[in-house]
């Protein structure tokens, strides 16, 4: 997908790069730990390397509603796992209702 170039690649074939390219990779790295499909972070990055303020608050905006829709499905299980027994405690997912 190209999300991120490296600034260099030296003689001996490594990719150099700066500590804008660490935090872009930081935020993908994170945003798909937490289950957000690749695509839907492509289209926030594309929207923030064009500049487009438009685009980009419609991917923010689809990430809020794919983490909302994470935090209430993760809520649906622990309350499961505590139905079965399988958790004496089980907190709920802050800002998110069940």
């Amino acid at each position: 997908m190209g999300l991120v170039r490296p600034r260099a690649v030296t003689a001996a074939g490594y990719h150099l790069f700066d500590d804008a390219d660490v935090e872009r990779l930081r935020f993908i790295a994170v945003a798909m730990g937490a289950g957000l499909p690749l695509p839907d972070v492509a289209r926030v990055l594309t929207a923030f390397d064009r500049g487009d303020a438009e685009r980009m608050e419609q991917a923010r905006g689809a990430l809020r509603r794919r983490i909302k829709e994470r935090r209430r499905a993760l809520n649906e299980f622990a309350a499961l796992l505590k139905r079965l027994g399988a958790a004496d405690t089980v907190a709920p997912v802050k800002g998110a209702s069940s």
